[in-house]
Order: structure tokens, then C-alpha cells, then sequence
């Protein structure tokens, strides 16, 4: 039977990779509303992963969406929260709006909490590994290693179960590259014990014939042999990556 993960963190990572699609888009509120009705209503819900402009009348961008927060808005602080100075990078936010011109929301109503993360020890299997021998295995949960890992027959090729590591180095190291530019920069420059640090580490694998990004566990990123020859841009690479 193939292992299943519960995902401690899918707010966090959804929120991560739909923030990579609208990493360009810009902000500004004094602009008209767009014409169409149905396309000016928005909702949304997500990790805070940038502060675009501070202050009074703040924009954030969360859930893959710029939005501001501005006189007239209904906000609503939890779990700790009382003001929106207090309101940053990795706070949980849920919100409507109205969509202009540029793509930005202008906030009707907007709740702001904090997030209850598990205390977080780094592991061994935490670490990106750029090197490995012939014929090395990845499981999802026991990390990197060979034929003497105790791999059960039937977890080959499970959505959390193990595969054959890719030896094409070159391979590797691309994944690797385009896979830490999908990465927020606030993420990246968290320390390692920091509550809040997902381990992203990215690897080609084999013996599966999927042609999407498989993620399991916290930050791990597995991409099939066959779906990234078949991604011949960085560009379509990291709309793959920015999934898992």
C-alpha cells in the first residue's frame, strides 16, 4: 500500500506557489474599477509572503494575490494580533475585495492571525544533497541512501514513497536552481530552527511515469525523469515546481 502524508502546512505551501505566478504583478490603488462585474469580486486566503508598501494603508501579497488594505476596510485581528503593525510576513490572511486595473485587490474586509506552527527541529533529512553514489534511493520520510535503507517493496513509486534518484547531475543541479529561485526570499533567509523554515529541497527522480511534481513531506519536491525532459524552459520548470 502506498503511504499517504497528512500535509501540516498546505496553507503555507499553496500559498507559496501561487504567489510565484503573480510575483511581477504591481501596486497601485488609485486606478478605476475594471468593467466586468464578475471579474472585480475576489476572495482569497494565505500566507502573507511579501510586504509590498507598509504603513497606514499597507499591501501585501497572499494567496497568489496583491492586495491593500485601505481606510474603509473591515479588519479583523486574532490569535494574538491587535494591530497592523504587528501584521508581516507569515501571517494568515482571509479577505475580499474588489480587483482594478492593475490586478491589485482594494480589501473590503480582511482578517489577519497568527500562525500555530509545530516547534521545528532540523533533521538530517532536512539537507538538499547535491551528491550522491550510484543506484541512491529517496524515501519521503528516511532521506537519501542505498540499497542497505530498509525500502518496502510495496512503497516503490507511492505518492510518499521512495524512488530511484536521477544520475544526471546536470539534471540535478538545474532542478535545484530553478527550484530555489521559486523559493520567497523571506523563506530563504529564515534561520534553520526558525518555526516557520520549510526545507524545500528539489530532485529529479525515476521509475514513475507521472508528469507533475510529486511533494511529500514538509518542503520535499520530487520531479519525474519524464515530465522534466519534457520542461524544455526554466520557465515551464518552475510553473512545475512552484505546485509542490
Amino acid at each position: 500500500m502506498c503511504r499517504v502524508a497528512a500535509s501540516t502546512r498546505f496553507v503555507v505551501v499553496c500559498s507559496i506557489a501561487l504567489a510565484v505566478c503573480t510575483n511581477m504583478m504591481g501596486a497601485s490603488a488609485r486606478e478605476e474599477p475594471i468593467t466586468k462585474k464578475s471579474d472585480r469580486t475576489v476572495s482569497g486566503v494565505g500566507v502573507i509572503d511579501q510586504v509590498i508598501v507598509p504603513g497606514p494603508e499597507p499591501v501585501y501579497r497572499a494567496d497568489g494575490y496583491t492586495f491593500r488594505v485601505s481606510a474603509t476596510t473591515k479588519v479583523r485581528f486574532r490569535d494574538g494580533l491587535k494591530a497592523l503593525n504587528e501584521v508581516g510576513t507569515n501571517t494568515l490572511a482571509e479577505f475580499d475585495g474588489v480587483r482594478i486595473i492593475s490586478g491589485e485587490i482594494v480589501a473590503t474586509k480582511v482578517e489577519f492571525a497568527r500562525l500555530k506552527l509545530p516547534k521545528r527541529t532540523p533533521g538530517p533529512t532536512d539537507l538538499q544533497w547535491t551528491t550522491f553514489p550510484p543506484g541512491s534511493k529517496i524515501d519521503a520520510y528516511k532521506g537519501i541512501g542505498t540499497a542497505a535503507m530498509d525500502l518496502p517493496e510495496e512503497d516503490e513509486g507511492g505518492w510518499c514513497g521512495w524512488y530511484p534518484l536521477s544520475q544526471d547531475a546536470a539534471l540535478q543541479q538545474r532542478v535545484r536552481r530553478v527550484g530555489l529561485r521559486v523559493v520567497p526570499q523571506y523563506q530563504r533567509d529564515l534561520p534553520d530552527d526558525d518555526q516557520a523554515k520549510i526545507p524545500f529541497r528539489f530532485y529529479v527522480v525515476e521509475g514513475t511515469y507521472r508528469r507533475s511534481a510529486i511533494f511529500c513531506g514538509n518542503g520535499l519536491v520530487l520531479v519525474p525523469l519524464v515530465a522534466v525532459v519534457r520542461l524544455t524552459t526554466d520557465e515551464l520548470l518552475a510553473a512545475v515546481l512552484a505546485e509542490g
